[in-house]
Formats: C-alpha cells, structure tokens, sequence
C-alpha cells in the first residue's frame, strides 16, 4: 500500500512545522523543506541516518567516511544478491 508523506504524518505536521521553524530560527517553512524532514523520518529511511553526536570523542570526517563505507557495503550487497 502507497502512503503520500502527508498521510504517514498528519497529525503531527503542524509541530513537525512549528518545531523546524524554532530550530532553524525561519519565520515560515516551505513544502520542500517539511518533505525532505517528514522522508528522512520514516522507520525505513531513519534506521540508515548517521548520526553525529558532538559531545563525542569521534571525529567528523571519520564519522562522514564510516557512513559512505556502510552505505556501499549496502549497495554492493544488494546488487551481489539480486545477481543471484
């Protein structure tokens, strides 16, 4: 079954709005950006965010290299096996 993104979220798209509005100190956000939040929101797709913690002793680039590693070994592993 196919959900739009507003379907999956709607009852929490007006804090979803008045939070990134607060948390990026804009007066109004535009569709664009609320689609882009609401995609990197859902289970499927937030399970694969790296997430940078800066109270850690990680370093950034290492951080940012990790996460293109993993995700190569992702799309290798998926075309290895759809090959099969």
């Amino acid at each position: 079954m196919f959900f739009r993104l507003e379907d999956l979220f709607v009852n929490h798209i007006d804090q979803l709005d008045e939070d990134l509005k607060q948390t990026l100190s804009l007066k109004e956000t535009n569709k664009l950006l609320l689609s882009q939040v609401m995609y990197c929101l859902q289970p499927a797709v937030r399970s694969d965010i790296t997430v940078f913690n800066l109270n850690s002793d990680n370093d950034l680039s290492e951080t940012i290299f990790r996460s293109i590693c993993q995700c190569k070994l992702i799309n290798f592993e998926y075309f290895f096996f759809n090959q099969i």
